[in-house]
């Protein structure tokens, strides 16, 4: 995946993570720290995330409807793409 794409895809992912902790804590120390908390989770779990799978050679594909989108013609489909985006947003 494109470098430049990642880095504005955390920065959306930072953006809206202030957007919503800051407009429902308010601009204080709370708010600061429940950003800050999340941020650093999000990274961590990114990084585990990315080392792990490429430690494990996690491709995405053992979701049992990968390889149904593959078949049909989503050739350019990045299943570990999503498949990394799904870790992220249940963690």
């Amino acid at each position: 995946m494109n470098t430049s794409v990642q880095s504005q895809r955390i920065d959306i992912l930072i953006l809206l993570a202030a957007v919503i902790i800051f407009s429902v804590a308010g601009l204080s120390k709370k708010g600061l720290a429940a950003f800050l908390g999340t941020l650093t989770g999000l990274f961590v779990t990114l990084g585990l995330t990315l080392f792990f799978g490429g430690v494990l050679k996690i491709g995405g594909m053992t979701s049992p409807f990968a390889s149904t989108l593959i078949l049909t013609g989503h050739f350019r489909l990045d299943i570990q793409g999503i498949f990394y985006s799904a870790v992220l947003l249940g963690a």
